[in-house]
């Protein structure tokens, strides 16, 4: 006879409320510290170019031709500038625009612990949202204003709201999770990529099988879509390209595929000046005064044809933009992350690391039912680490990764539940309401 699973007592109101209240003052005073201590020599480029954005939008514009240098024109998708724009014409100062990347953590953290309370133990999931939200590589951008933050805790606020429709079946759960997921790719714009071919495969799926649970993924999906439309409507106006999500992936890409360096990425600037980057000064030179579209264009060109001309040299760099996601090392320029750094990334990663390995050794052996949205989740996570691995990348830029790996953490330690939404699966599209 199967014996029903025993769960612990679910923590209290006032256990969630202390937890979160706690969390909050140590990102507040992480924030305060990294503001006056700073320890890890933080790049303030991503910052200012946020800030400038923000005043063009107050000013009823976005890409400005006269400024198309690096962080510029169309270097970042709007998605963090939408929100600081109303504070930034109210002219708040940038200490106050700073607490965006703290509240942002927080929030992605209470809301995961909303979203894994579906699949593990209530206990397990507040685990796991503390975990996202102390996670040191993203407490490290603080007190910068960067996109990440903000980028994660709408995603994890639209697998929320995708959650809830799968649970429901109502429909407006389904476009809500399409409007935070289409603000989030705004914030980082690469991952238009994975939502293009999202909507295709998930539509494939939908035609095949006709379950009610892929038409309310297909329909967030599409949201999403529609959401980014206006900036690729924008773009295309003036690169001439559709879709065209970006202006920063030429670079990234050129210099993971060039010898010289280690693949990190480089500005103009570092390109022009530092000595070991010597031989790639005359093409840097010949299209510096480019704009920055067809600069862009360029550097992909002369990346493609050193990744044919040198392809053992691209893997190489792979391998060390792999642990340049991770360890935040190597970097080609002078001053890169000593061994203080060192640790503070590869300390808390290595953890998880070895956390996920078991993990997944207990899925194997045990062979439970993976819900629905949990799917979702890891393989969105794994197509953004793959999406990051061939061009020049940060830390940072796994943050959308995370929440997938502390769900198969959370699953291969605590045990999946019963799946909440199982009642919808397999139901044709055509016998429930869709609202």
């Amino acid at each position: 006879m199967r014996v029903k699973r025993r769960l612990p007592p679910s923590p209290g109101r006032f256990v969630g409320f202390t937890v979160w209240g706690f969390i909050l003052a140590v990102l507040l005073v992480c924030t305060y510290l990294s503001a006056h201590i700073p320890l890890f020599g933080k790049n303030a480029n991503d910052e200012f170019a946020y800030l400038y954005f923000a005043r063009n939008l107050t000013h009823g514009t976005y890409a400005v031709a006269s400024n198309q240098t690096d962080y510029h024109y169309l270097w970042h998708g709007p998605g963090l500038p939408l929100l600081l724009a109303p504070f930034t014409a109210l002219h708040l100062p940038v200490s106050a625009l700073r607490l965006v990347g703290p509240l942002s953590l927080l929030g992605a953290g209470v809301l995961f612990t909303r979203v894994l309370s579906r699949f593990v133990s209530s206990w397990a999931a507040l685990l796991g949202g503390v975990v996202l939200s102390v996670y040191p590589p993203l407490l490290e951008e603080l007190p910068r204003i960067a996109a990440e933050p903000f980028a994660l805790m709408l995603l994890i606020g639209a697998l929320l709201a995708l959650v809830k429709s799968q649970e429901t079946g109502a429909m407006r759960w389904a476009i809500l999770a399409g409007l935070l997921g289409g603000w989030m790719v705004l914030a980082r714009s690469e991952e238009g990529w994975l939502l293009l071919v999202g909507l295709v495969v998930s539509t494939l799926l939908l035609s095949r099988r006709r379950d009610r649970r892929d038409l309310l993924t297909v329909m967030s999906i599409a949201v999403a879509t529609l959401v980014c439309v206006p900036w690729l409507v924008y773009t295309a106006s003036l690169a001439h390209k559709v879709p065209y999500w970006d202006s920063a992936g030429g670079a990234s890409l050129y210099w993971m595929a060039v010898p010289a360096g280690v693949g990190s990425y480089m500005n103009t600037h570092q390109a022009l000046t530092l000595p070991q980057l010597r031989s790639e000064r005359p093409f840097i030179a010949s299209i510096q005064g480019l704009p920055q579209v067809e600069r862009d264009s360029r550097m992909q060109t002369a990346a493609i044809k050193a990744i044919e001309n040198h392809p053992a040299n691209f893997a190489s760099h792979v391998l060390d933009n792999i642990s340049r996601l991770l360890l935040n090392r190597p970097y080609s320029f002078a001053g890169s992350p000593g061994r203080t750094s060192l640790v503070y990334y590869a300390l808390p990663n290595i953890i998880l690391g070895f956390a996920l390995l078991i993990a997944l050794v207990r899925l194997l052996r045990r062979r439970p039912a993976i819900p629905y949205i949990a799917w979702f989740v890891i393989i969105f996570g794994a197509l953004n680490f793959v999406l990051h691995v061939p061009v020049a990348g940060y830390p940072r830029m796994m943050a959308l990764t995370i929440p997938a790996v502390v769900l198969l953490i959370a699953l291969g330690w605590s045990g999946p539940l019963p799946e909440p939404n199982r009642e919808l699966a397999g139901q044709n599209i055509g016998l429930r309401p869709y609202m």
